[in-house]
């Protein structure tokens, strides 16, 4: 959706959502001052209105902002900054001399890039940069000259369409808007003087496969002279790669550190002192050396043997790939199916979209940089003892070295060299179908949950490479490594909000609630064992479904979501074979899916329910795609209000269903037994709780796992009878004929009379009165009176 000249903050909050930029509601500007009452605010128009824990409840679930914005609709517009919307700002303020600092630093190094500006209603400039793979940006001020604010990670900007305390509207500059073009890759002298620390490659984990087993450092002689080198290197450096030239040449020494041949402190002391005398601030040497060295040290390397380099010379560009092989194995993979290079972030792959398993060449070019030094040196010691004919042999393998260097520097070259590391049975490459075929295993934020083959158990512990984990839950698992049982989860799986929220939308009905938690305990585990449909029904809206779902999906992100409610039910024309299906491509890797609330009549299509629950392999193809075969490991739950009609014949699908009922009502004026008060909060209340949500899952995950079954619950049993009796001729008649109403009382004889005359007038064979009472009881209480039978809380219209 367009969102030029809209003065609608919600539609430009969801248009910035579908842009992948998280977004929240901010105080909105009432006569110049801050809608949040307080008296000593300084922030007109900025602050948000969910205060606490603000970066981490902004969203780009539209359903989330949706929500927001029907309670609070004159919000402003807040964007998140940082990795998690994958922007940094540069925020220009011309009333400090934002304007004139910006115009020295672009007659210094150039101008920017064409990318994405906002003009703020205050006169300033919001210029937007695509947050750079692997930097830590923080936020800060002045640190490229007055006027020159950075935001980035737990940062935010007032965007358009919001209004500034001056009165001013913030817009979208006309030519670098969003609409017409993305934010731009930001200079690398920007992102050197703003970043807090550079972030070097992820330390490699040990395990089979495309892991790499962990090394300890042997001596590394020449280690000296190897640092010389790379301290004489940093010194050389320009402006615009100071602190990326201090974490590589840090890195590479790291990794020969704890050979023993150099002094910590003293390696410490020569690179900040190097990297004082080209400009570089304590700070910022501190952090940069730190977190370089520390990361060396985490993956050690020993001195490549003549042996080793006259094979890598001899065999030309293979030569040059096998040693790429070793030193990437574990940290880069090709998907063969997609054609696409994958990252090892630590904790999960992640698609190469910059390129930069090309830049990891580099790697190669310093070992047979560094194996160049340390052989002059021993050329020179031979040469000095006299063994002048084993110095003549060392100087011609310099001289291979040399040329082999120079050719790493040709791009033909580097490409045949990455091809052929990704050709042949010990490649960099992989078939595809290994990305997240364990459902055993849950990728998330900290770690791995790792259930048993009963899930039984669980086990967090470290991520590894060979995991082949791609979708990760974003929720830290909030326990230490080592085994989980189901009893070990009870502190852990107690969140006192959601607790209470479980309790309000089952009416206090523990059995309903240990019911919900197995149910969607089971749903993580992938397993599909069960073939089970489930409805959670609430008949008149606001009961809690919709919340429930939507604190799941904050938990599990892309391990769960909604689906199309199409899917499901029956249509008068049925799709080619051939025609892409992205519908059903959305169930690829899911554990938990369910379809979005509808209020209209529709029916089930018993072949697909039955297809989507019965575990078979699925085969779909998203849009302009290559048709794809999967093994299924989702569970699905539809949400409605108005339960469909179904083929009440079909006993295979009347097994799979179970109508889970929610009964209670959350409104602003309540007035039912049932009603409760709204609260506005609740979301944000209960996304606090999201680590004990995921406990909670995992030990309803062990709970079904032990007891290979899901719980008896006289709820959903009594619910799903009541659905299917809805659905035959006597569901019929009363749908069609009856009516609830509380404290009134139906006689059964006048029921019976009254369907007869129906089946009738329809030309439909009724059932015996025995039938029809056996019906009819299970929709209403049947109580036997001293003038007759009668039915409670019913009438006929």
């Amino acid at each position: 959706m367009p969102i030029k000249n809209t003065q609608k903050n919600l539609e430009a909050a969801l248009t910035y959502a579908r842009l992948g930029w998280r977004v929240l509601p901010l105080h909105s500007v009432i006569n110049g001052r801050c809608a949040c009452g307080e008296p000593d605010c300084d922030s007109h128009g900025k602050n948000p209105i969910i205060k606490k824990n603000w970066p981490d409840v902004a969203t780009d679930d539209p359903h989330q902002i949706e929500e927001w914005w029907s309670q609070w609709p004159d919000a402003n517009v807040g964007i998140l900054t940082g990795a998690a919307s994958g922007i940094f700002v540069l925020d220009v303020d011309p009333k400090n001399g934002g304007d004139e600092a910006l115009a020295q630093l672009e007659q210094q190094h150039g101008p920017l890039p064409s990318t994405v500006i906002s003009n703020t209603g205050g006169g300033g400039r919001h210029i937007l940069f695509k947050y750079p793979l692997g930097s830590d940006i923080g936020n800060s001020a002045s640190r490229l000259g007055p006027g020159l604010d950075i935001r980035g990670d737990r940062g935010q900007i007032v965007a358009p369409p919001s209004i500034h305390a001056s009165g001013g509207v913030y817009a979208w500059d006309e030519n670098h808007h969003p609409d017409d073009l993305e934010p731009a890759e930001a200079p690398q002298w920007i992102i050197d003087k703003v970043k807090s620390k550079k972030q070097p490659r992820p330390v490699r984990k040990s395990g089979a496969g495309q892991g790499k087993p962990s090394r300890s450092a042997e001596k590394f002689e020449g280690a000296g002279a190897l640092l010389e080198y790379e301290l004489k290197t940093l010194a050389k450096v320009s402006e615009g790669e100071r602190n990326d030239q201090l974490n590589k040449r840090a890195y590479y020494i790291g990794r020969i550190l704890d050979s023993g041949e150099l002094d910590e402190d003293m390696v410490r002391r020569q690179f900040s002192e190097t990297a004082k005398m080209i400009g570089l601030g304590s700070e910022e040497i501190a952090d940069t050396l730190n977190s370089a060295l520390e990361a060396g040290k985490r993956n050690p390397r020993t001195p490549l043997s003549n042996e080793r380099i006259n094979h890598y010379l001899a065999h030309s560009q293979k030569g040059d790939a096998e040693l790429f092989i070793e030193e990437q194995r574990g940290q880069l993979c090709l998907d063969r199916t997609s054609g696409k290079w994958f990252l090892w972030t630590g904790s999960h792959w992640m698609e190469d979209k910059k390129g930069e398993h090309k830049r990891r060449l580099d790697d190669v070019e310093k070992i047979y940089q560094e194996a160049l030094i340390l052989k002059q040196i021993e050329a020179n010691a031979k040469r000095s003892v006299g063994e002048k004919s084993a110095a003549q042999d060392l100087e011609r393998l310099i001289k291979r070295l040399r040329e082999r260097i120079s050719n790493l520097g040709k791009s033909p070259w580097q490409k045949n060299v990455v091809d052929q590391a990704a050709t042949g049975a010990d490649s960099l490459a992989i078939t595809g179908e290994e990305w997240d075929a364990n459902t055993d295993l849950l990728g998330v934020s900290n770690g791995v949950l790792e259930f048993d083959r009963q899930a039984t158990t669980v086990v967090f512990r470290p991520s590894q490479p060979d995991d082949f984990i791609r979708n990760i839950i974003p929720t830290p698992w909030p326990g230490g490594n080592g085994s989980y049982g189901i009893g070990d989860l009870n502190d852990l799986a107690n969140g006192p909000c959601f607790r209470k929220f479980l309790q309000d939308i089952c009416g206090g009905d523990q059995d309903q609630v240990r019911y919900l938690q197995v149910i969607l305990g089971y749903a993580l585990t992938g397993r599909v064992t069960e073939h089970n449909f489930f409805m959670l029904h609430g008949s008149e809206g606001r009961n809690g479904k919709t919340t429930l779902t939507n604190v799941l999906w904050h938990v599990l992100g892309n391990l769960a979501g909604p689906i199309d409610v199409e899917l499901l039910l029956q249509h008068v024309h049925n799709r080619s074979a051939d025609a892409a299906s992205p519908a059903l491509m959305a169930l690829k890797s899911k554990r938990m899916v369910w379809s979005p609330e509808s209020d209209k009549e529709c029916k089930l299509s018993s072949s697909e329910v039955k297809r989507l629950t019965g575990g078979d392999l699925l085969t779909a193809r998203s849009l302009y795609g290559a048709q794809t075969t999967f093994k299924p490991t989702h569970t699905i739950f539809m949400l409605t209000n108005r339960l469909p009609d179904l083929d009440i014949s079909d006993a295979a699908l009347r097994e799979r269903i179970k109508v889970v009922p929610f009964d209670q009502r959350y409104v602003d004026d309540p007035k039912g037994p049932n009603d409760h008060r709204k609260d506005p909060d609740l979301i944000i209340k209960l996304q606090e709780d999201t680590a004990h949500i995921l406990a909670w899952l995992v030990q309803g995950a062990l709970i079904y796992g032990k007891n290979k079954k899901l719980p008896e619950c006289p709820a959903v049993v009594k619910a799903t009878q009541r659905y299917f009796a809805s659905k035959d001729v006597v569901g019929r008649f009363v749908e069609k004929c009856c009516f609830e109403s509380p404290g009134s009382k139906l006689k059964a004889i006048d029921a019976y009379n009254a369907y007869q005359k129906w089946c009738k007038d329809k030309s439909i064979k009724a059932d015996s009165s025995t039938e029809f009472g056996m019906k009819f009881s299970k929709l209403f209480e049947k109580k036997r009176e001293t003038d007759g039978i009668y039915y409670h809380d019913v009438g006929l219209k």
